[in-house]
This record gives structure tokens, C-alpha cells and sequence, in this order.
């Protein structure tokens, strides 16, 4: 296994910010988002989606982290317990927002300024997550873009990935 080892308290789902390579952005190279990691398969996806003046707040269930072409990797930024999330079956119900939904809901999102994207975005949110005590000890900007350097390293290199490593520790 190449990079940091991955310990996962019982009874939790690792919180991780994933980055995507994006094309034709004016500033970044990289679409940052939320990712609870729940199993190989199965995943909740929080982030922004559409243009400077369409941004929206949209969580979602997929499947198979990682086997997208543009993914570049992530990086643990907390833990989150089972009541905290919304389970697969309800998300695209009309059923309560999980808490997580709650306090990223609460996150501004600023329309119509190339200033604001979804890497703002998930700055911003990490001062909410971490009021709630989902995030772990020193996490902030400048640790999350140095882990992710070092993940799309380790991507050029076909080492492990956050998810890799996460499904290693549960192993």
C-alpha cells in the first residue's frame, strides 16, 4: 500500500473531499466535491453542479468510486456516524434531509462571480462540518490541496487512491 494508512473508527463513514479533472475552467484544473464512502459500491456524493450563475447544492447517491476516467483521487477529512447521512434509499425521496444535507444546505452558495466555485464552496463548508465535530484535528485549505497533490501523484504513478486505501483498512 502506498501512501497513508487509513484508520476507520467503528461504526463510521469516512468523509472525503474528491477532486475530478475538469477542462475549460478560467482558474482551477479540478472539481472538488464531498464523498461518504459507505462501501465499494455505494457512495453519497455532496457538491456543487452547473455554471457560475446556476450553481446548485446536490447530493446523491452512485456507484463505483474511482472507475470514472477523470477522477483524480481525495482526502480523508472526517467521519461521519450512520445517523448523520442519508441512507440510499432515501435520497430522491421526499423524505428529511440527513443532518449532513442540513448544515450543507446552510452553506451560501454565490451565483454569477468566476471568484466563487465548488472549491470555495467546500472551504466554506469545512467551517460548518467542523462546528458539528464531523472534521478531523488540522484539517483546512492548505492540507486538502497538499493531500490532493500528493493523490494525483500517486494516480500518475498507479499507486493507491483514498478509496483504495479505505477499502485496504476495512479489508
Amino acid at each position: 500500500m502506498t501512501g497513508a494508512e487509513v484508520q476507520i473508527p467503528k461504526g463510521t463513514y469516512p468523509l472525503l473531499v474528491t477532486q475530478h479533472e475538469i477542462a475549460g475552467h478560467p482558474t482551477r484544473a479540478e472539481h472538488w466535491n464531498f464523498v461518504v464512502f459507505i462501501d465499494q459500491d455505494d457512495y453519497e456524493v455532496h457538491e456543487l453542479e452547473g455554471n457560475y450563475d446556476t450553481f446548485e447544492y446536490l447530493p446523491k447517491t452512485k456507484f463505483g468510486l474511482g472507475k470514472t476516467p477523470d477522477f483524480r483521487g481525495g482526502c480523508l477529512v472526517g467521519f461521519l456516524r450512520p445517523e448523520q447521512i442519508t441512507p440510499r434509499r432515501r435520497i430522491g425521496n421526499k423524505q428529511p434531509d440527513s443532518p449532513l444535507v442540513q448544515w450543507l444546505r446552510s452553506v451560501d452558495v454565490i451565483k454569477g462571480t468566476q471568484a466563487f466555485d465548488c472549491q470555495n464552496w467546500v472551504v466554506h463548508s469545512l467551517v460548518v462540518l467542523r462546528e458539528q465535530g464531523v472534521t478531523l484535528p488540522g484539517v483546512n485549505e492548505k492540507m486538502i490541496r497538499e493531500e490532493l497533490e500528493r493523490e494525483k501523484e500517486r494516480d500518475e504513478y498507479g499507486q493507491d487512491l483514498i478509496h483504495e486505501r479505505i477499502l485496504a483498512a476495512k479489508a
